[in-house]
């Protein structure tokens, strides 16, 4: 095999593991509505379970051991008593001088596997780590990695499914034992297939059946996978040869499955009497008629009465499809099966009322996707509404926005009441992302009906239009409602003074101005609101208005700093009224106290005042003493250059 082609593929599909894709198991094709027959799904997943679990109940039996405490458990085992042969293992490995604690574990894995426990399977293979090496703990490795990826479809965890599939890569990247890396991989094209990426599952599904190292479980993927590809006869092909393996295997119900998924590859292709004849092949041993109370509808009877029923439905047979749907609705059925409305509706609220949230919310929303409008449509969307709530506050409340931004595009078509839809906005708002969080927004602020006023909308929006220096917006908005209590007024103040210092960082200093003219009205004094007051002033020709409030702040404030901003700003204006006297004094009174850093600025200026006033020492001492500040500075070199002018111009004159 050319190992870097394989890896190629490998790592092109890893890209596709990624949060943004939503976790959602493909539906098993069939002729129906897919929201009509996802109890199909349920027994597809069930049958690869039961395939990948007698696989391992083979490997189990071919386990040699010198130790007799394992041979012990694999016998316990193979006789059904798992319990014992675990409890047996677990006594052997709590003894301290045990040297072979590794054999102990493979097995304890091993039995939790065959048993169908992979959250204990995948436990304890995680445990080798530390006690194996080479093919051996890749092998462990493998199995923890398929065992992980059943428990993560089984508990829809998208975490824990591409930990198993990084897992399979290391693996089949490691391995040089053929049995160990085809496994791997093809264990990779059961994920892709997983994540509805099934062309690239078929490309590798394809290079392992070219070399002959495909088992009985993949095929059966495989074929599920040609079903959603659309490619019928390569699946009826895959499927006859399944056939073949239940009926060598003995597998009565999984044989069932095979004709079900047969029919359905007729039924797709429009042949409904060959379907319905594939259907009537399923085992029938029930000897009761199903309105017999004691009547027990087993697999065989779920998937043939269904499946009868969808071809009377299919042929326009409505009163024989009504007849075997009372029929199956009678028995006692796997609630994932999804076939009675009520025992959906009523597991939605026994898990709310449990605490199970998640299980809630999932169940809620697979009862709107299979019965759209019902009497209860109004409680489900409560479940639904109160777990996302739930699920946004718990993780604002740890300042964990990501969580809600991915779960609110996860949820998006379930994500529609206030409190949830603020929660999400704000969201975005923290991780600076504010065109998201204006939609939301928006769609808030025109939702809003007669008097009623959303604060937290109006400002989340506003926000948002900040951020994005949409600042006109912005400032649109809060001047279209009035305030009327002061609760109102206390916000739309500081909403006023968050768009003019938006303004000011802008530089769109007139209309900053008029903002600042709407906060100074009702706020006590702020130095640095005053200072950005000002400074607007000067940089849009209002000297003396500017000179008026830098003075104010010179009295109003204590502050040294200030002192020296307010200083220069005087200077400034002075200096652009031709008031240079004025302005000599305000830079020299600001040298005295400005910083470090404002210096080369103030000195600068005061040169050029002094220079206007006709005081060229004075203006050489400035700027000579600019220079010497030997600051990083574009004013030390202004003042540089301004030195060697008067020098020149001095000299010219000589």
């Amino acid at each position: 095999m050319n190992a870097r082609i394989f890896i190629f593929i490998l790592l092109s599909s890893l890209i596709l593991l990624t949060p943004s894709r939503v976790f959602a198991i493909p539906d098993a094709t069939h002729a129906m509505d897919p929201e009509k027959s996802i109890w199909r799904n349920y027994f597809r997943d069930k049958f690869f379970v039961d395939i990948h679990r007698s696989k391992s109940l083979v490997k189990l039996n071919e386990l040699r051991s010198e130790d007799p405490t394992i041979e012990e458990a694999v016998k316990l085992r193979l006789e059904s008593k798992w319990k014992d042969a675990i409890n047996l293992l677990s006594e052997r490995m709590l003894d301290s001088e045990v040297e072979n604690q590794n054999e102990l574990i493979y097995a304890t894995a091993l039995i939790f596997e065959s048993v169908g426990l992979f959250t204990e399977a995948a436990g304890n293979y995680s445990r080798l780590e530390g006690y194996t090496k080479g093919d051996e703990l890749l092998n462990s490795k493998l199995r923890e990695s398929f065992a992980t990826s059943i428990s993560a479809v089984k508990y829809s965890s998208f975490a824990q499914l591409v930990e198993a599939d990084m897992d399979l890569l290391r693996v089949f990247r490691r391995s040089e034992d053929p049995e160990i890396w085809s496994s791997a991989l093809a264990g990779h094209a059961v994920i892709l297939y997983i994540f509805n990426d099934h062309r690239s599952a078929e490309k590798i599904f394809e290079k392992l059946e070219d070399d002959d190292l495909l088992t009985s479980q993949y095929h059966f993927i495989r074929a599920e996978n040609f079903m959603s590809l659309g490619y019928l006869d390569e699946a009826e092909f895959l499927f006859k040869r399944l056939l073949d393996y239940a009926l060598h295997n003995t597998m009565e119900t999984f044989q069932s499955y095979i004709y079900l998924r047969l029919g359905d590859v007729a039924a797709i292709r429009g042949d409904l009497d060959g379907a319905e004849a594939l259907y009537n092949k399923m085992k029938v041993d029930w000897e009761l008629k199903p309105d017999d109370p004691n009547f027990i509808g087993d697999d065989h009877y779920i998937m043939r009465t269904m499946a009868a029923a969808e071809v009377s439905i299919l042929k326009n047979k409505m009163a024989q499809a009504l007849k075997l749907l009372g029929d199956v609705s009678t028995v006692e059925v796997p609630p994932t099966l999804g076939m009675k409305k009520s025992i959906d509706l009523y597991k939605i609220f026994l898990y709310a009322d449990s605490g199970l949230g998640d299980k809630a919310f999932e169940a809620a929303k697979h009862f709107l996707l299979i019965y759209g409008k019902t009497p209860w449509h109004g409680d489900v969307w409560e479940v639904i509404d109160n777990y996302i709530y739930k699920e946004f506050a718990d993780s604002y409340a740890t300042e964990d926005y990501f969580t809600i931004m991915k779960n609110y595009y996860k949820n998006i078509r379930y994500v529609r009441k206030r409190r949830s839809l603020l929660l999400a906005a704000e969201a975005f708002l923290e991780n600076d992302l504010p065109t998201e969080s204006k939609k939301i927004y928006e769609g808030l602020v025109s939702d809003v009906r007669g008097e009623s006023l959303d604060i937290k909308a109006i400002s989340g929006l506003i926000r948002s239009h900040i951020l994005l220096r949409e600042n006109g917006s912005a400032w649109k908005i809060l001047k279209s409602f009035s305030a009327r209590n002061d609760k109102e007024r206390s916000f739309k103040i500081n909403l006023t003074r968050a768009i003019a210092d938006s303004f000011y960082r802008s530089g769109e200093y007139t209309d900053a101005i008029g903002a600042f003219v709407s906060v100074r009205k009702v706020l006590p004094f702020d130095a640095g609101l005053e200072l950005k007051y000002a400074r607007s002033l000067l940089l849009t020709s209002k000297e003396k208005e500017s000179i008026r409030v830098y003075k104010d702040i010179l009295k109003k404030s204590e502050d040294s700093s200030v002192h020296s901003e307010g200083l220069i700003g005087i200077g400034k204006a002075s200096f652009e009224l031709k008031r240079y006297g004025d302005g000599q004094r305000a830079f020299r009174k600001a040298a005295d106290i400005a910083g470090e850093e404002e210096r080369p600025r103030v000195l600068y200026m005061l040169g050029e005042t002094s220079h206007k006033l006709g005081r060229r020492s004075d203006a050489k001492e400035a700027w000579r003493m600019s220079v010497e500040t030997g600051m990083d500075s574009d004013y030390v070199e202004l003042s540089r250059e301004r030195l060697k002018e008067i020098t020149q111009w001095e000299r010219a004159r000589m």
